[in-house]
């Protein structure tokens, strides 16, 4: 079975229900192995090498503070490394209690094995209702990436910011990336303080 396009992705934002993420949650919640990377992705938008590679998490007072590693970096695209805080108050409670606990933390999931364990949960987190013509739907972490990036433009963020937090190094990029107007779609909770975003 092969991935489905980016754009592909960026369309389904338009058709799923304003619950859709929140039920991720709780549905990749019953996984121990994968379910602070979905917090990730749901939170933070990485891309599947770059939680493979590990993302690092270290807890402090000001929030959560994430390294990424870059992935698809060129020289004229892609950011080696970017980083920033994730407001507490957003997060799932358990998931700030890990960390917390740990005080530093590496967050890696295979890119095969986690996208069959996504593709497993796209039923009951994308089609709860199991309607037949919604069996082609599946999550991924690209369709993560282009619901976070809808996110940040509705919430303000302007293209620079945007293109940091996604680890791209171009704003030009973000043409590819989220909902210009997001019609029945619905926005989520930004945890990424702006203020703390860096980039090379």
């Amino acid at each position: 079975q092969q991935p489905a396009g980016s754009s592909s992705k960026r369309r389904l934002l338009y058709k799923l229900d304003p619950e859709w993420r929140n039920r991720f949650l709780r549905v990749d919640f019953r996984s121990s192995t994968y379910r602070m990377a979905g917090v990730l992705l749901r939170f933070a938008g990485v891309r599947p090498q770059e939680l493979q590679d590990g993302i690092r998490l270290r807890y402090s007072d000001r929030g959560i503070r994430v390294l990424v590693r870059g992935a698809k970096v060129r020289d004229t695209a892609g950011q080696p490394w970017r980083t920033f805080l994730l407001d507490v108050a957003k997060l799932p409670r358990w998931f700030v209690d890990e960390v917390r606990a740990q005080k530093r933390v590496v967050v890696s999931a295979d890119v095969a094995r986690h996208r069959s364990h996504l593709g497993r949960e796209s039923g009951p987190v994308l089609n709860p209702q199991r309607r037949a013509s919604r069996d082609s739907w599946r999550l991924s972490a690209y369709v993560f990436r282009h619901a976070l990036a809808t996110d940040l433009r509705e919430s303000g963020w302007d293209t620079g910011q945007i293109a940091a937090v996604l680890g791209e190094q171009s704003a030009a990029t973000l043409r590819w990336y989220g909902l210009k107007n997001r019609g029945t779609s619905h926005a989520g909770p930004v945890a990424i303080i702006a203020q703390s975003v860096r980039v090379p």
